[in-house]
C-alpha cells in the first residue's frame, strides 16, 4: 500500500473531502478533469493538484476553486452543553426523551471497528504468503486489510451474485501485482464442474464475433483458474463475516481448510464446541480501550461501547481433503464431523421410539413403582454416592442423610425390577440416548431432563439426576427452559435441592430476558406479591404485559376469527369433596367427577333424541365434536354432519327461512348459522368456502345474532370472500357490540382505539364485564399508554392476570396435569401443580397445597413403604407457604388450613393467637361456619384468646345458621359449653355478666359486615397482623374482586320476635340435648350388659 507522506495532493490521491452540509465525501484525483460534488458545484481536478490537504476551498461557477481561511468554519458555536455538570454519583442525571429513542435505535449490522477489525486479522493468522478464504460483508474492508498483510499466497473471496462488492478494496491503493493475488467466486460458481474451453468459430466469423469468443475465453480460463485456486490446496485460514446463518456457511467452506488452521467467525459457537473436529474454541468481545477523560470530569476510567460484537476463533483439526471438488455437501460433513446427520437420525429414532412408548403406557415406571407390591433386594453399594454424589448438606449421623439413604435404597429397588421387566428395544433407545448426552449433545440431554422430572419416556423419575441435567444445559447453552427449571429447584427444595432464594432469581431474570414465558409469570407474580424480593409493581405489570401480548399474538396466528380459550386449571379437591372432604360453607364448591361411562351414556342420550329430530340435540352434538370436551375428541367432520341434519330440519328445503318459526326455533337458527360459517369459515369438516361462510353469515345477522355480525365485520376488514371494506366492516362490528357480542365490543372498540381512546376503553370495559380476554388487554394497554401505570398499578396486574392465566395456550400445564390426574401418578401431579404454583396460578397454588399435605400423611402414615421421589427437606413448611398464599388469593378454606397450620404447629412456629385471627378472618369475610366452630372452641377453652363464653356461644350459633349440615355438631359443643359454663361458675371463674343462656342472644348479624362485629377486637386483630408482618407473615388477603370466589350473603336476622321465641325455648332444648345423650348412652350400657349375659348363658352346660 502506498502512503502520502508530503501533504500535497498528487495525481491519483484519494481525498476526503468534508462538505458544507457536514457530511464527507471520498474522491479520487484520477483521469476525469471534473470532480462532481453534487449541489455544491464541480470543478477542475488540475486546480486540486499540488494544493495542501486541511485546506477549505470556496467554488465558482467557472470550476475555480480559491482557498479561504480556515478561522471561518473552525470556530464553533457554544452549545452550552458540557460534561462539567456530569458526576459520578447516586443521584439520578436526566436524559432527554429523543436521547432515550436514540439509545434504542438499531445499529447498523454491518458496522466493523478499528478494534474488531484488528483482533479478527491477529486471530486468522495471516502471514505474507498464506492462502486465506474469507466471506465478506464489508464491501471489502476485511478482504483489503487482509491483503494489506500479503505479498505472495492467494486470498479468494466468496461473494453474493454475479459480481463482488468489494468497493473498498480500490481505496488501499494497492499495486496491481497485490491485486492479482485476489480471486472471487460466487456461491453458484464454487458448485460448478468446468472442462475445457470448446467454442469454435466459422472460417467467416466477424470482428465483433472474435472479440467475443476472446472474451468468454478469458472468463472462461479465469474462472478455471479461481477454481483451481479454490479446489487443489488447502487454504490456511477461513474468516466469515457474513449476513447469512454462519453455521451453513461454516459447514459448507470447512472441507477446504487445511490441518491445524483457524476458523474466524463473528458468530456463535455452539456447534463447533459440540464437534471434536475443532480445537480450542474460543469466544472473546472487542477489545475496549479506555477513554482519556480530563480530571474531575464523569469518571476517570471509562471504556468504549461493546458495539463490535464477539470474535470466534478456533483450530481445524484437518482430515481428509477432497481435491477433486465436492460432490455433494452433506457427503463432506458426514466425514468431518462425529455428529453426523446420522447419529442424529438415530438419536431422533430413539426419541420417536420413546414417545410411542409414553403414548402407550403414560407414566409407566411411576404406575408400576406406586403400585407394586415392595420386593427386597440386596442392598447396592454407594447407592447415595451414585444417585446424590453432589448433596453436601447430608453427613452421616443426619438424620436426613439416614432417610435419604433408605428412600434411595427402595427406589433402586424399584428401578431395578422395573428395567428388568423393559423390553430390550426400549432399555436400548433409553441407553443410546444417554451415551449421547454423556458426549455433549444436548439434545438428548434436554430429552433426558425432561423424561427424568416427570418419570416419563420409560425411565426412572430421578429429580435428582434431572437437577443436574438442568444445570448442564443451562451452563454450556444458556437455554431459557433449563434455567427456569433450576429456578423451580432451587425456590421450592425440589429433589433434595437446598433452596437458595438468590441463584433461583437469578436464572429466573435470566430466562426471563430471553423470553421464557413461564419464566415471566414467575418472575412477574414474585414481583406483585413480594415474594424472595421486594415489591415492584410496576414491573409486575411490565411482565405481564409481555407474556400477554404474545399471547393475543398466538391468537390471532390460530385460525380465522381466533383460537378457542384453552381449558382452564382447576381445583383437583373439588371432585373429593372440597378440601376438608366436606362442606364447610356456602361457597365451598364441591362436584362430581364424571366417569367416561356417564359421558358417553350423554353422548348417547343426545344421540337417540336427534334420531327423533329434536333439533337442540342436533346443536349440542355438534358443538361438542367441534370444540371437543372430557373424553370427546375434536371431531370436524361428525360437527358438520349433525349442523347439516339440524340445518335440514330448521330451514325450508334450499333456502335460509325458518319453517314454521317460533321464538325457539329462531334462537336455534342464530346458534346454528353461527357453526356452518365458523365451518366453512376454516374449513372444518368441509372445503373453505368464504363465499358460503358469508351466506350463512348474513342469515345469521337477519336472527340477530351477534357473534355472526362480528364474524362479517371481521371478513370486510381482512377482504375474505369480499374485497376489503374497512367502512362496512366497523359497522358490522358496531352491530355485533349492540347486540352485546364480547368480541363485537372488542373489535369495535378497537377500530375506536387511536381515534377516540376513550369510548374505546368503555367497549372494552363492557368486554371485561362479559370475560372476553381480549377486553382485559386491550383495556389494559390503553391505560398503560395513558401513562397511569403507577395510579392504576394494582388493577393493572389484576386485568392482566386474567389474560395471563386464562389464555395461556404455549404455557398452560392443563393437559400435562389432566393426563397425570388420568393416570393417578401423584409424584409427578405434585411437581406439575408445584410449577403452575410458582407461577401464579390460583389453582395451582391451592393444588399444591392440598396434595402436599396428603404427600406428608403418607410419608407419616407408612414411611418404611413410601417411596419418596421428591425428597422435600420440609414439606410442611411449603405446604404452609402455600396455604398462605392461596388465603391471600381468597381461595375458600385456605385460610382455615392457615389457621390450623398454626394451631398445630404445622411446618410454621405454633402460634395459636394466628391461628385464632386466622380463624376470624375466615370467619368475618367468608362466612365459614368451620372458622366459626374452631374460633368458638378456642374461645371456650381460652386457647389463643381470653376465655369468654360469650364470645364462644356467639361463634357456635353463627356455626350453625351459616351451614345447616353443621346443626348438630354445634348443639353437641353447646352442650359442653353450658356444662363448662356451669362448672367455671361454680369454681368461681369470671364468665362474665349475665346469663350465658337466659337471656335473648345478640341480634344475629352477617359476619361479612365487619363494622358491626366487635370493633374491638377487630383492631385487636389489625395490630396482631401488623405483628405477622413483621415476621413474614400476612394474614390479610389482597383486596381482588376479580380474585374472590364468593357473593355477598344474605343477613341472618329473622327479626325481633324470633329472638324472643328463641330465647324462651334455649334453655329447655339444649337440656334435652344433654338428656338425650345421657340416655343413649344409658341404653347402649344395658345394651351390651344384656348381650354379655345372653352369651354367658349359652355357655353354661344343660
Amino acid at each position: 500500500m502506498e502512503f502520502i507522506n508530503d501533504g500535497i495532493v498528487k495525481e491519483k490521491d484519494l481525498l476526503i473531502v468534508k462538505l458544507p452540509s457536514g457530511n464527507s465525501k471520498i474522491i479520487k484525483i484520477e483521469d476525469k478533469k471534473h470532480i462532481e460534488l453534487g449541489k455544491f458545484g464541480s470543478f477542475d481536478k488540475d486546480k486540486l493538484i499540488g494544493k495542501p490537504y486541511g485546506q477549505w476551498y470556496e467554488i465558482f461557477g467557472n470550476g475555480e476553486i480559491r482557498p479561504i481561511l480556515n478561522s471561518k468554519f473552525e470556530v464553533l458555536d457554544e452549545t452550552g452543553a458540557n460534561n462539567q455538570e456530569i458526576f459520578d454519583g447516586k443521584d439520578s442525571q436526566k436524559i432527554s426523551q429523543s436521547e432515550i429513542e436514540d439509545l434504542k435505535k438499531e445499529k447498523k449490522i454491518n458496522y466493523i471497528r478499528i478494534d474488531t477489525l484488528s483482533q479478527l486479522l491477529s486471530i486468522s493468522n495471516v502471514c505474507s504468503s498464506s492462502r486465506v478464504l474469507a466471506v465478506d460483508n464489508t464491501q471489502g474492508m476485511i478482504i483489503g486489510s487482509l491483503l494489506s498483510r500479503m505479498e505472495r499466497g492467494a486470498i479468494l473471496g466468496i461473494h453474493d451474485g454475479n459480481n463482488h462488492n468489494y468497493d473498498i478494496i480500490r481505496y488501499f491503493n494497492f499495486s496491481e501485482e497485490k491485486k492479482a493475488l485476489l480471486h472471487a467466486l460466487s456461491w453458484e460458481q464454487t458448485e460448478r464442474q468446468l472442462g475445457e474451453f470448446e467454442e469454435v468459430l466459422p472460417e467467416n466469423a466477424t470482428e465483433n464475433e472474435t472479440k467475443g469468443r476472446d472474451r468468454r475465453l478469458k472468463s472462461h480460463t479465469l474462472l478455471k483458474n479461481t477454481l483451481d485456486v479454490f479446489r487443489n490446496e488447502p487454504f490456511d485460514s477461513l474468516v466469515i463475516s457474513c449476513d447469512y446463518e454462519p453455521l451453513s456457511v461454516l459447514k459448507k467452506l470447512i472441507v477446504y481448510l487445511g490441518g491445524s488452521r483457524t476458523v474466524s467467525l463473528l458468530a456463535a459457537f455452539e456447534y463447533m464446541r459440540m464437534s471434536q473436529n475443532f480445537l480450542s474454541v474460543t469466544i472473546s468481545e472487542s477489545w475496549l480501550r479506555e477513554y482519556q477523560v480530563l480530571p474531575n470530569r464523569t469518571h476517570p476510567l471509562m471504556n468504549m461501547t461493546s458495539s463490535g460484537g464477539y470474535l470466534l476463533r478456533n483450530l481445524n483439526t484437518g482430515g481428509q481433503h477432497n481435491n477433486q471438488g465436492l460432490k455433494t455437501n452433506s457427503e463432506i460433513l458426514d466425514l468431518k464431523i462425529e455428529n453426523s446427520k446420522i447419529q442424529a437420525q438415530k438419536r431422533d429414532k430413539a426419541i420417536n421410539l420413546l414417545n410411542e412408548f409414553e403414548s402407550h403406557n403414560p407414566f409407566g415406571y411411576l404406575k408400576f413403582a406406586e403400585r407394586t407390591p415392595k420386593r427386597r433386594y440386596d442392598i447396592i453399594n454407594q447407592v447415595w454416592e451414585t444417585l446424590f454424589k453432589e448433596e453436601k448438606n447430608l453427613s452421616s449421623g443426619d438424620d436426613n442423610y439416614n432417610k435419604y439413604l433408605k428412600d434411595t435404597e427402595k427406589i433402586k429397588e424399584k428401578e431395578k425390577l422395573w428395567r428388568s421387566n423393559l423390553k430390550p428395544i426400549i432399555h436400548n433407545a433409553q441407553q443410546h440416548l444417554i451415551n449421547l448426552a454423556e458426549k455433549g449433545d444436548y439434545e438428548a440431554e434436554f430429552y433426558l431432563a425432561e423424561q427424568e422430572m416427570y418419570g416419563k419416556g420409560g425411565f426412572p423419575m430421578n429429580l435428582k439426576s434431572s437437577f443436574l441435567r438442568w444445570k448442564n444445559l443451562a451452563q454450556n447453552t444458556g437455554n431459557s427452559t433449563a434455567q427456569f427449571m433450576l429456578a423451580i429447584f432451587y425456590s421450592t427444595g425440589l429433589g433434595g435441592v437446598s433452596i437458595n432464594p438468590g441463584l433461583a432469581h437469578t436464572y429466573l431474570n435470566v430466562a426471563s430476558l430471553q423470553g421464557n414465558s413461564r419464566a415471566q409469570l414467575m418472575l412477574a407474580h414474585r414481583y406483585m406479591n413480594g415474594i424472595e424480593t421486594s415489591t415492584d409493581c410496576i414491573e409486575a405489570v411490565n411482565l405481564y404485559s409481555t407474556v400477554t401480548r404474545k399471547s393475543v399474538d398466538y391468537y390471532y396466528s390460530g385460525p380465522h376469527l381466533g383460537r378457542n380459550i384453552p381449558k382452564q386449571l382447576a381445583y383437583i379437591y373439588h371432585n373429593n369433596n372440597g378440601i376438608y372432604g366436606v362442606q364447610t360453607d356456602r361457597k365451598s364448591k364441591t362436584s362430581k367427577k364424571e366417569t367416561k361411562k356417564e359421558v358417553i351414556s350423554t353422548i348417547e342420550y343426545y344421540k337417540f333424541k336427534a334420531g327423533k329430530g329434536d333439533i337442540d340435540a342436533h346443536l349440542r352434538l355438534a358443538n361438542l365434536y367441534q370444540y371437543g370436551g372430557s373424553f370427546v375428541k375434536i371431531d370436524y367432520d361428525m360437527s358438520y354432519k349433525y349442523m347439516t341434519q339440524a340445518a335440514n330440519l330448521i330451514f325450508n328445503p334450499g333456502t335460509i327461512t325458518i319453517k314454521n318459526p317460533t321464538l325457539e326455533k329462531v334462537s336455534l337458527a342464530s346458534m346454528l348459522c353461527e357453526l356452518l360459517g365458523k365451518a366453512y369459515l376454516n374449513g372444518n369438516g368441509v372445503d373453505k368456502d368464504y363465499i358460503e361462510a358469508m351466506k350463512w353469515f348474513k342469515a345469521g345477522t337477519a336472527y340477530k345474532s351477534g357473534p355472526c355480525c362480528n364474524a362479517l365485520g371481521y371478513m370486510y376488514h381482512e377482504g375474505l370472500g369480499v374485497d376489503v371494506d374497512f367502512k362496512k366492516g366497523t359497522e358490522f362490528f358496531k352491530k355485533a357490540a349492540d347486540l352485546l357480542d364480547s368480541n363485537g365490543f372488542v373489535n369495535f372498540g378497537l377500530t375506536l382505539y387511536n381515534s377516540n381512546p376513550s369510548l374505546a376503553s368503555e367497549y372494552f370495559t363492557k368486554a371485561m364485564v362479559s370475560g372476553n380476554f381480549r377486553g382485559y388487554f386491550y383495556g389494559s394497554e390503553l391505560h398503560k399508554q395513558s401513562g397511569n401505570t403507577k395510579i392504576m398499578c394494582k388493577t393493572l396486574t389484576l386485568y392482566y392476570r386474567a389474560v395471563a392465566y386464562g389464555a395461556d395456550w404455549e404455557y398452560s400445564l392443563t393437559p400435562e396435569i389432566d393426563r397425570a390426574i388420568q393416570n393417578k401418578v401423584d409424584s409427578a401431579l405434585l411437581i406439575y401443580n408445584i410449577i403452575a404454583a410458582e407461577m401464579g396460578y390460583k389453582a395451582g397454588i391451592a393444588n399444591s397445597a392440598y396434595l402436599l399435605e396428603k404427600y406428608n400423611q403418607k410419608l407419616e402414615k407408612d414411611p418404611s413403604n413410601f417411596l419418596d421421589f421428591l425428597q422435600f427437606k420440609n414439606p410442611e413448611k411449603l405446604a404452609a407457604i402455600y396455604w398462605t398464599r392461596a388465603a391471600n388469593m381468597n381461595v375458600p378454606d385456605a385460610r382455615v388450613k392457615q389457621g390450623d397450620y398454626y394451631y398445630y404447629g404445622k411446618g410454621v412456629e405454633k402460634d395459636e393467637s394466628k391461628a385464632a385471627s386466622a380463624y376470624l378472618i375466615a370467619s368475618e369475610t367468608e362466612g365459614n361456619a368451620l372458622a366459626m366452630w374452631n374460633l368458638a372452641y378456642m374461645y371456650e377453652f381460652g386457647i389463643g384468646v381470653k376465655r369468654d363464653f360469650h364470645m364462644a356461644k356467639r361463634w357456635y350459633d353463627q356455626s350453625s345458621e351459616y351451614l345447616k349440615s353443621g346443626t348438630l355438631a354445634a348443639g353437641i359443643s353447646m352442650a359442653r359449653l353450658a356444662v363448662n359454663y356451669y362448672i367455671a361458675k361454680i369454681s368461681g371463674e369470671n364468665v362474665g355478666s349475665g346469663p350465658l343462656f337466659m337471656a335473648p342472644p345478640p341480634k344475629s348479624h352477617n359476619p361479612l359486615n365487619q363494622d358491626k362485629i366487635a370493633p374491638k377486637k377487630k383492631k385487636n386483630i389489625n395490630n396482631d397482623n401488623a405483628d405477622d408482618k413483621k415476621d413474614g407473615f400476612n394474614l390479610h388477603g389482597k383486596e381482588n374482586a376479580q380474585e374472590n370466589d364468593g357473593s355477598n350473603f344474605e343477613a341472618n336476622t329473622n327479626g325481633l320476635e324470633d329472638n324472643e321465641v328463641f330465647a324462651k325455648v334455649l334453655l329447655s332444648d339444649y337440656h334435652i340435648i344433654i338428656a338425650l345423650c345421657l340416655l343413649l348412652g344409658y341404653l347402649v350400657l344395658i345394651r351390651n350388659r344384656r348381650a354379655a349375659r345372653n352369651e354367658e348363658n349359652n355357655e353354661r352346660p344343660a
